[in-house]
């Protein structure tokens, strides 16, 4: 695992004065033929083709189709008009007068697949097809419109008064906007018995049939448009007992050991051919589903449809948002309600509907609570404290608004609707499931929360004098435009959502079938963003940046899979990868690969020397296959080995160690050259005594063959000599190459190209991995652990400087340092999945006068860690007011770890704040929320074996954030109850988790 340059970085992305680094993460994966390199990147990078500038631009919509699917128009909204591009080779703004373009736009859609553009202003609403304007709606309102959905059929606005308006496409007697009278409706009614104000009002077409009435008898309504389509549905059978909320989330115990009783009982004939049907077709779909997903290469999603699944029977259904927290569906064109979810603000971890009991209950809260607070009005008398409590009230009201909910349909075949909503300046997620609901004539639906925390704050939530901060996200101009924006494909990615804002993320249904968030922090906060697709474009996307108003048109790199979680690019090699380094000089990667080859060599001693014998075997004798090690260069323009660079070692020679290691070089006065040095071992059996080779090598530029621009690098090998003994480690230690031979350690001078003895150290048994900084490095034993080594080169002397002698210590297997601006501290991970932190700390009494590394923490994370990196934290998404506070921030540095399970990690110091406050929420948060297979918090996570620490006090001083992030998912009555048992306010909490978790939003 290496740090590699930023690939397919755009150049309007290359910013100089960005402090944080943006970097490319390769690592080397697989086995035998499987092998491969992956380029991983912690946050997306769009391609930008172009860039401009629009000042004063606001949101920005691209509409109507022409006959290749491209997009006609670019509607850019301003302060008080609109801009309208028209679509072409270049965007050109449209003469004619087909929109209202001295009005802002309040939203944009399709209409018709496509074939009609919709624009909707403060007053109207604009039709527009084939190049002339078909109506406009002026709407009949005395407040203009503040929010609105287009989706086919449909258009729903919202204005600024909380009042909705509907409209419907008709076709007779000619293509019109037709509005639906809402006073006419169920919804009117409904919307006196609440007297609530709308915040927001969005349609969802679903097509994934979960969204069905229930009848009378609790079974859900048949489509009536089903069986004239030959698409038969089956009617599911439900138990009469109400499920609890755990029945409902993880299904029942018995079901799943024996199946359910009620389904085994005979069907009516009809109904069991319709069964026999339904599973037939179900069978298939799966088939077909899980070939599309896995046709494209990395499991990326397929536009492919599938061919059992009937769009005739997609349902509409209109989503509102309550200023009290409460969320309501209610079907089309009708507006008859069919679901609504009570106190929606305290973000629970399930969704159901709201009986007829818990409405009077809530009613009846609402009374009472409106009574006590005329009694407290009158009572009070000091206006200063009144004056307090009506802010802090205003606040509370502000955070329990939703301020958006949309439902999407996404995945692919948009089989996973997901509910969407902005409350409290965070996003959260619900995924739709079908679900038993009694309430006759409403869906038989639930709604389970999504374990993904997505903040839209930049500032933190708490201010210095220990108040909630004011909201960022404020109207401007009077009008807010929509965060949440659904698209149906950008490249690869299907019916995915894009969320704007201060950390624009994408949101995409994995084809494993999970949710994967990936931030798109590289270039700030986004305003507007909207999929765009173009001939010179496919399938692209524009988004506008917040701070200088550019807007870019862009698209994903089709060769990056999104459906994991980190965006990854795989390479396959072919070969067992064993090393891979980025040299920076060079702008390239060295890579050492093996593959088995057969064998019928034998080597022996004959007079002191290596004979080579060959035994002749028949084709049957199956002939042992030992690695063959290559040094290959792979350019990182078209990720492919550059032509005639390959460096082969010998037949059963194995490559232990490769670093790219700055030397002193006497052709720089007082500087350093970066070589690239590789260790190996022969082992030719029990009699041969075992050897190895150092070699120092450096990679020149030369003149690049015809029709192979990556053939302008080679390899100059500069030293290649034989040792004493197997070289199974290397580093540079203050310009000084040091190895590890054996149970030895030296250090020595590159001079004249050769390498000069300068001192040596015994050590313990077999010395296999060397980390340095400056001065001292860290030596891994295969018995005995870790060793601090210190390096004075005024006496050039070499001692140990401090050691791990516990006797239960595990076989190591990687270290690393960790940073915490003056102080620094050693990681150890070994082969029981424990990570170690000592500290040489000569002070203690438990260090024996320094001869001891004192242990700090030990946590057990149940994978073996193979490979550390150590990087600075990121600190842009940070809003950081003092620089006393940034230099600390920014002087702790973050370890990260990739493991052999295939997953990364990081370990980052704490400030004593901070780690008091996550130490309790740890231990508080088992009794709030159950742990993964029931592990308990402290038992699963202590080192292994349990021994008693002889060199340390106390070994809990490292904190799951795995653990403490669950606090994320919580609800909004049990992270207040668990805060308030903490001593604090919910909003530190948030805080200190949040500036965790931006530190390693790396670019």
């Amino acid at each position: 695992m290496c740090f590699g340059r930023p690939n397919y970085m755009s150049n309007d992305l290359i910013d100089a004065k960005r402090k944080d680094p943006v970097f490319d993460l390769v690592t080397a994966s697989g086995h035998g033929k499987n092998g491969a390199l992956c380029v991983h990147q912690r946050s997306m990078r769009p391609e930008i083709i172009t860039s401009s500038l629009l000042e004063g631009a606001e949101q920005l919509w691209a509409v109507g189709r022409k006959e290749n699917e491209s997009h006609k128009y670019l509607i850019v909204s301003r302060v008080r008009s609109t801009l309208i591009l028209e679509l072409g080779e270049e965007l050109v703004e449209l003469e004619e007068q087909l929109f209202v373009t001295n009005e802002p736009t309040v939203a944009a859609g399709e209409l018709l697949q496509g074939a009609l553009a919709v624009q909707v202003t403060s007053t109207c609403i604009a039709l527009v097809t084939d190049g002339q304007q078909m109506q406009e709606v002026h709407i009949d309102s005395n407040f203009p419109v503040v929010q609105a959905s287009i989706v086919d059929p449909y258009v729903a606005v919202l204005t600024q008064n909380g009042r909705p308006l509907l409209y419907e496409l008709a076709m007779e007697p000619y293509v019109h906007l037709r509005e639906v009278n809402v006073n006419e409706t169920s919804f009117a009614t409904f919307s006196e018995q609440i007297s609530t104000q709308l915040t927001s009002v969005s349609i969802y077409s679903d097509a994934s049939q979960i969204m069905k009435k229930n009848t009378v008898d609790g079974r859900d309504e048949k489509p009536e448009n089903a069986a004239e389509n030959g698409h038969h549905v089956a009617v599911p059978k439900f138990k009469k007992e109400i499920p609890d909320d755990d029945a409902m989330l993880y299904g029942e115990d018995d079901d799943f050991l024996y199946g359910d009783a009620e389904e085994d009982e005979p069907m009516v004939a009809a109904e069991s051919g319709e069964s026999s049907t339904r599973l037939q077709n179900t069978r298939k779909r799966k088939r077909l589903g899980h070939d599309a997903i896995m046709s494209s290469r990395g499991g990326e999603q397929s536009d492919a449809i599938d061919p059992t699944r009937t769009y005739s029977s997609i349902t509409h259904w209109l989503v509102v948002a309550h200023d009290n927290g409460r969320i309501t569906i209610h079907s089309l064109p009708d507006l008859e309600l069919v679901y609504q979810i009570g106190r929606f603000s305290n973000v629970p971890e399930l969704l159901v509907d709201m009986t007829v009991e818990e409405e009077e209950k809530e009613k009846k809260a609402k009374q009472t609570a409106a009574q006590e607070k005329e009694k407290e009005t009158e009572k009070k008398k000091d206006d200063a404290k009144n004056e307090e409590d009506q802010v802090n009230s205003e606040m509370k009201k502000l955070c329990e608004k939703v301020v958006e909910a949309q439902i999407v349909g996404m995945g692919i075949n948009q089989a996973h609707p997901v509910l969407i909503a902005i409350i409290d300046e965070e996003v959260v997620l619900y995924e739709m499931f079908a679900s038993y609901n009694p309430q006759p004539g409403h869906l038989g639906v639930a709604f389970r929360k999504l374990p993904h925390f997505i903040g839209l704050r930049t500032s933190p939530y708490v201010n210095i004098d220990g108040k909630r901060a004011p909201f960022e996200m404020e109207m401007e101009h009077g009008k807010r435009y929509t965060l949440i924006h659904p698209f149906e494909r950008i490249s690869s990615i299907n019916n995915g959502v894009m969320i704007g804002g201060a950390v624009p993320t994408l949101l995409v249904y994995g084809a494993w079938g999970g949710m994967q968030t990936h931030q798109m922090t590289i270039d700030g906060s986004i305003k507007a963003f909207t999929p765009f697709n173009n001939e010179n474009v496919l399938h692209g996307f524009v988004y506008m940046t917040q701070q200088k108003s550019e807007l870019r048109i862009a698209r994903m790199h089709p060769d990056f899979d999104y459906d994991m979680p980190y965006p990854v690019k795989k390479i396959e090699v072919g070969k067992t990868v064993h090393n891979v380094r980025y040299l920076m000089n060079s702008d390239i990667y060295a890579v050492v690969s093996s593959v088995p080859k057969p064998s019928n060599k034998i080597w022996v001693v004959m007079n002191d020397d290596k004979q080579e014998e060959i035994h002749e075997k028949d084709e049957n004798f199956v002939l042992p296959a030992p690695p063959k090690y290559t040094l290959n260069l792979f350019s990182s323009q078209d990720w492919a080995a550059v032509p005639n660079t390959e460096f082969e070692f010998e037949d059963m020679e194995a490559v232990t160690a490769m670093e790219d290691v700055p030397l002193k070089s006497e052709s720089r006065y007082g500087g350093l050259d970066t070589y690239l040095a590789l260790a190996t071992v022969n082992n030719y059996g029990e009699e041969v005594l075992v050897r190895g080779r150092i070699i120092l090598c450096e990679v020149i530029e030369v003149v690049p063959e015809p029709g192979q621009p990556t053939s302008n690098r080679k390899i100059k090998v500069l030293y290649d000599k034989e040792q004493k003994g197997p070289v199974t480690g290397l580093c540079a230690i203050n310009g000084l190459l040091l190895s590890g031979m054996g149970q030895k350690v030296f250090i020595w001078q590159f001079k004249d190209n050769d390498l000069m003895g300068i001192s040596f150290l015994d050590m313990h048994y077999y010395v296999y991995q060397l980390h340095s900084i400056r001065t001292i490095a860290l030596a891994l034993d295969a018995r005995e652990s870790m060793s601090l080594i210190r390096f004075q080169e005024e006496n050039k002397a070499m001692s140990i400087a401090s050691r791990d002698d516990r006797k239960c210590a595990q076989a190591p297997m990687a270290s690393e340092f960790l940073v915490d601006g003056m102080h620094i501290g050693f990681l150890l991970s070994d082969e029981h999945g424990n990570i170690t932190l000592f500290s040489y700390s000569p002070e203690a009494p438990e260090s024996n006068g320094g001869e001891r590394l004192t242990v700090k923490a030990a946590i057990n994370i149940g994978t073996n860690i193979n490979a550390f990196l150590r990087v600075k934290g990121h600190t842009s998404l940070l809003d950081i007011s003092s620089p006393e506070e940034r230099e600390n921030i920014e002087q702790r540095m973050n370890t990260i770890f990739g493991s052999l399970d295939g997953s990364f990690g990081y370990i980052r110091p704490l400030t004593e704040k901070s780690y008091r406050r996550l130490h309790f929420l740890q231990t508080f948060i088992g009794s709030v929320t159950p742990q993964i297979a029931g592990l308990h918090i402290k038992g699963a996570r202590s080192s292994k074996p349990s021994q008693p620490i002889v060199n340390g006090r106390n070994a809990r001083n490292l904190i799951d954030g795995d653990v403490v992030e669950q606090y994320l998912h919580l609800s909004v009555y049990d992270k207040t109850d668990l805060a308030r048992r903490l001593g604090v306010g919910r909003y530190h909490i948030l805080d200190d988790l949040m500036q965790l978790r931006r530190m390693a939003y790396y670019y």
